[in-house]
C-alpha cells in the first residue's frame, strides 16, 4: 500500500473541507498519521512530522493549533511532568510536545501543546472539562476540532457536554499529585469526571456514534470528507456542545446505543441512582 500521499493534493482536500465552516478561531488537532500517510516523502521520523506540521500551519494560516498530548500516567504516578511525560495519543503530537516543550498545559492527563500567538489560560485546571480549561476556551474563540485519521470515538470535546449535564454514567473522582513544570512543583487537586473502573459496568456504556456523527452532519455542525488515504472529520466545537446538550437535556442516555441504554437503566436501578464515586469505589480517598 502507498503511504506517501500528494502534499498539494492534500492541502486542498483540507482546504476544501475547512471552507464549509467560514470564519472560525484555534484549531484542536487529533491525528493518526498511520491512516493519513507521509506528505510527498518518506524521511526521518522527525522530518515527517516536521513536514505534515508546515503543512498545517499553511492550511490553518497561523491560527492557534491545539495537539492533545494527553499522558494517563497521572492516575498511577500522581505526578505529571510537563518537560518529561510523553504524548501518549500519536506520533505527530508527540512531535509537537518534543518540538514546544514549553507550551504545554498544566492539567494532567489532558493536557496541550498550542502553537502559535494565543491569549488561552494554560495554568492547571482541577476539572479538565470545565468552564476555564482548553476545550472550553476554545470553544469560546469559535474553535474547531479537526481529526485527522481518527473519528469522532477518538474525539474528547463530547465530554464536555456530558460533563456540564452530569451524566449518570461517569462520576467525579479526585487525585491528590503534583505537577512539576519548568519552574515549580505544584500539590494539586485533580477531579475529572470518569467512566466507570468496574469492568462490567463500563462494558455496558456502548456509544452510538454513527447516529451521533449522522445529527451533526444533518446539523452543518459537522463535515466529513476523504483526506490522504483515510478521512478528515471537522466540527464546529460551539455548534457540537450545543446540540449534544440538547439531546442531553431530553434525554440523558441520548448518546447511547438503545440496547446501552437500558441496560444502564438496570444498572441504575440497582444501584438507587446516579453512578457516584461512593458507590462505585467504596473507600476511595483520593490520596
Amino acid at each position: 500500500m502507498n503511504v506517501v500521499v500528494s502534499r498539494s493534493d492534500y492541502e486542498r482536500d483540507l482546504r476544501r473541507a475547512v471552507r464549509h465552516f467560514g470564519d472560525y478561531g484555534p484549531v484542536m488537532l487529533h491525528t493518526d498519521l498511520l491512516r493519513i500517510g507521509v506528505l510527498d516523502r518518506r524521511g526521518t521520523k522527525d522530518e515527517v512530522c516536521g513536514a505534515h506540521v508546515d503543512c498545517l500551519q499553511d492550511v490553518f494560516e497561523g491560527r492557534p493549533l491545539i495537539f492533545p498530548t494527553f499522558n494517563y500516567t497521572f492516575y498511577r504516578t500522581r505526578l505529571y511532568d510537563v518537560l518529561s511525560d510523553p504524548c501518549q495519543i500519536g506520533v505527530l503530537n508527540e512531535y509537537v510536545r518534543r518540538r514546544y516543550p514549553d507550551r504545554r498545559t498544566l492539567t494532567p492527563v489532558f493536557n496541550h501543546v498550542i502553537v502559535n500567538d494565543h491569549d488561552f489560560g494554560t495554568g492547571f485546571h482541577a476539572n479538565p472539562f470545565g468552564r476555564e480549561d482548553i476545550f472550553w476556551q476554545a470553544m469560546q474563540r469559535r474553535g474547531l476540532a479537526c481529526m485527522l485519521g481518527p473519528g469522532l470515538s477518538n474525539s474528547t470535546f463530547q465530554h464536555v457536554a456530558e460533563d456540564a449535564a452530569d451524566v449518570p454514567y461517569r462520576y467525579r473522582k479526585t487525585f491528590r499529585g503534583k505537577v512539576r513544570s519548568a519552574v515549580e512543583t505544584l500539590e494539586v487537586v485533580f477531579e475529572p469526571q470518569v467512566l466507570p473502573l468496574d469492568p462490567q459496568a463500563r462494558s455496558l456504556i456502548i456509544y452510538e456514534w454513527d447516529r451521533l456523527q449522522k445529527i451533526l452532519e444533518g446539523d452543518g455542525a459537522l463535515v466529513c470528507m476523504p483526506l490522504g488515504r483515510a478521512t478528515v472529520l471537522i466540527y464546529d466545537l460551539a455548534a457540537c456542545f450545543q446540540r449534544y446538550t440538547w439531546l442531553l437535556e431530553r434525554n440523558i442516555l441520548c448518546a447511547l446505543t438503545p440496547a446501552s441504554q437500558e441496560s444502564i437503566l438496570r444498572y441504575l436501578d440497582r444501584l438507587g441512582g446516579p453512578m457516584t464515586v461512593g458507590n462505585m469505589e467504596p473507600g476511595w480517598t483520593g490520596a
